[in-house]
């Protein structure tokens, strides 16, 4: 008795929200995207669907508000306003300080998966290709992964997300305009 709330669609994997605020995965599964704790794909064979499909461990008390899809990762917006994210994380799409995958082992999920240290809780959240965005509860934004383009606003190219500490530490995207005299 299960239904969507919500979907959001990567490149090649897709994730539903569900009515239980549980989180379920399916498509292409290189990077651990799909959150199940390995890199098969899911939902291409029979029963690997419905029933077969396995919900993502997001850890003790926590439930899902929002789901974002990128190229091969995935974020969640949690019940507390809290972030995390698995999947490909080679230009800091995840957010957690290091370049390797996480979620395509099954003890890097549930408890076991932090969340991002954003300084303040978040209340909307955005995935493109290799790089995600939060808005957080002050309406500030901060935005991490691969930098190229200037699509971090960060003033740079750089890469934001793959460092220790770097995501704490980053300042928020500036919108404020000046007036010209």
């Amino acid at each position: 008795n299960k239904t969507a709330i919500q979907i959001n669609a990567g490149l090649y994997h897709v994730c539903a929200l569900l009515n239980d605020y549980s989180l379920k995965c399916w498509g292409s599964n290189t990077k651990g995207q799909l959150g199940i704790g390995s890199t098969s794909e899911v939902g291409s064979s029979p029963g690997d669907m419905g029933d077969g499909l396995n919900s993502v461990d997001l850890g003790s008390g926590y439930t899902a508000k929002q789901v974002v899809a990128g190229n091969k990762h995935t974020c969640v917006l949690l019940n507390n306003g809290s972030v995390k994210c698995w999947g490909d994380h080679t230009s800091g799409q995840l957010g957690g300080g290091q370049t390797q995958a996480t979620g395509d082992s099954s003890d890097e999920l549930g408890d076991n998966l932090p969340v991002l240290d954003l300084g303040l809780p978040a209340i909307q959240i955005s995935a493109q290709y290799d790089h995600t965005c939060a808005i957080l509860i002050d309406n500030s934004i901060k935005c991490w992964g691969e930098g190229s383009l200037g699509r971090l606003g960060s003033g740079d190219i750089d890469n934001i997300g793959d460092e220790p500490g770097e995501l704490s530490s980053q300042s928020v995207v500036d919108l404020n305009s000046s007036e010209v005299s």
